[in-house]
């Protein structure tokens, strides 16, 4: 397993039955007083708190042998090791820093290297080594300590292939030691290897059944020759909250690509973006082709009681999205309709009644003060919902550029770990329930195919239905 940290081949420890720690006695060291060794190596051992230690200790090398994190509250950094200590403490399994772990773990070590570390804490010898260096220690070294020891590295393998198939899926060499590992027989432990080996072979089916092919939005590509040409459809012929909940069905299955690895280490601020981030930047294309077709749609008319109609319709599609709680649509619409373009047409504006007015207020306020009311909404609603992914990208770049992945000391950052994992979790956990609606494919074509105007062709047009300097009194402020 130490070989296997800096190789390419990965071998999954199988222990046998005189050091184990599953049911056999443990493997002996003849090496010393155990007491003074014990002491010596918990006296070197680096723990950080919340602020700055004392005398800042020498960087420590990513394979250095003594863990910097302890079990306490107010922890803040940690060496790979700590953390990969902290991922299978013996005393509890911390969900919350498993699934913040879990999700960002990218940052500072490679999926290959995390899988050779986590095989190493089924060893017994190093599980007992690694103990007496750190506030493991303080616990008692016994067959029944490697025992939890071995569970809790067991059930962070189980939660990666569970809920992070795609480290698996993208590595099938991961794959295959996660597999001879599932297959293998650890004594005591075959209930939870018999959940990690379920978890396995529900990937490994996934893969053969073409399941993970289909996470990105596939609306190109199926859709027939004859509806990609379909340019000029009308969408004025839906009913604006059936073309509301077409639309919201149409996000929420490209908001359900996005994987959690695209929202880390600022990948969607990346000049690579397009490849890092694929299903994000679907996202912010289609919302911007739409939000822009719309605006082309209510400047289709010369008649400004027609263009009245039109954005009265679109009024109602975004007010719609709000009671569907599509907030990625109400941002689309509310795009369009403050479109230097169309929030000039005074007298087309003019027309609307106060109560269409208030509505676009409504959904104008969502982003108001920091997203605040958006904010508010998103912790008590209940699923089915399309959050407005800008928002998250907005927290996800404040706390990825104001918190450095390592401190001055050469630690791992906890405490950007834990605020980027919260930022994402609490993104994704809307992915999993949709709309109950079949997508009309002619109006999936039209978002798929559409192209509006330039900005300035747009604007022009905006000039030429209404001049510069009509002064109307119900105009929108």
């Amino acid at each position: 397993p130490d070989e296997c940290l800096d190789g390419e081949d990965l071998v999954p420890p199988v222990p046998n039955e005189a050091t184990s720690g599953m049911g056999g006695p443990l493997e002996t060291r003849d090496d010393g007083d155990w007491a003074t060794r014990r002491t010596a190596m918990k006296a070197s051992r680096v723990v950080t708190g919340a602020g700055p230690p004392k005398a800042p200790p020498p960087a420590p090398s990513a394979s250095s042998p003594g863990p910097a994190l302890t079990s306490g509250t107010g922890v803040r950094s940690a060496t790979e090791d700590g953390l990969i200590e902290q991922l299978t403490n013996a005393r509890k399994t911390d969900h919350r820093f498993m699934s913040a772990f879990f999700l960002t773990y990218t940052l500072f070590i490679t999926p290959r290297r995390l899988m050779a570390k986590l095989l190493l804490r089924l060893l017994p010898s190093r599980v007992l080594s690694d103990a007496v260096s750190s506030t493991e220690g303080q616990a008692s070294l016994d067959s029944e300590f490697v025992k939890v020891v071995q569970v809790r590295a067991l059930l962070a393998l189980r939660y990666w292939v569970k809920h992070h198939a795609y480290d698996f899926v993208n590595d099938r060499g991961l794959l295959d030691v996660m597999k001879s590992l599932a297959n293998s027989e650890f004594g005591l432990q075959s209930s939870v290897l018999k959940k990690l080996r379920k978890a396995v072979e529900e990937v490994t089916r996934g893969i053969e059944e073409g399941k993970y092919d289909h996470r990105k939005f596939t609306s190109v590509s199926s859709i027939s020759p004859a509806l990609s040409s379909n340019t000029f459809y009308d969408v004025m012929q839906w009913d604006p909250s059936a073309f509301a909940l077409q639309m919201s069905k149409i996000q929420h299955d490209l908001y359900a690509t996005v994987h959690p690895r695209e929202l880390v280490s600022g990948n969607f601020n990346s000049s690579k973006k397009a490849t890092l981030c694929p299903s994000i930047m679907q996202i912010v294309d289609f919302d911007n082709r739409v939000s822009m077709a719309l605006a082309d749609k209510i400047l289709a008319s010369n008649d400004p009681v027609t263009r009245a109609e039109v954005l009265q319709f679109v009024i109602l599609v975004g007010d719609e999205c709000y009671r569907l709680q599509n907030f990625e649509g109400v941002q689309v619409v509310t795009a369009a309709l403050t479109n230097a373009a169309i929030h000039r047409l005074r007298e087309t504006w003019s027309i609307l009644d106060e109560a269409d007015v208030t509505k676009v207020e409504k959904m104008k306020e969502l982003c108001r003060n920091n997203y605040s009311i958006l904010r508010s909404k998103l912790r008590t609603l209940s699923p089915p919902c399309v959050p407005f992914i800008g928002c998250f990208m907005s927290d996800l770049t404040f706390a990825d550029d104001g918190n450095a992945t390592y401190t001055p000391e050469g630690l791992v950052n906890v405490h950007k770990l834990m605020l980027l994992g919260r930022i994402i979790a609490s993104l994704v956990i809307f992915q999993f329930d949709t709309y109950e609606t079949e997508v009309d494919e002619k109006l999936k074509a039209w978002v798929s195919y559409v192209v509006p105007m330039t900005d300035d062709a747009r604007y022009n047009l905006s000039l030429k239905l209404e001049k510069r300097g009509k002064a109307l009194a119900n105009s929108l402020r």
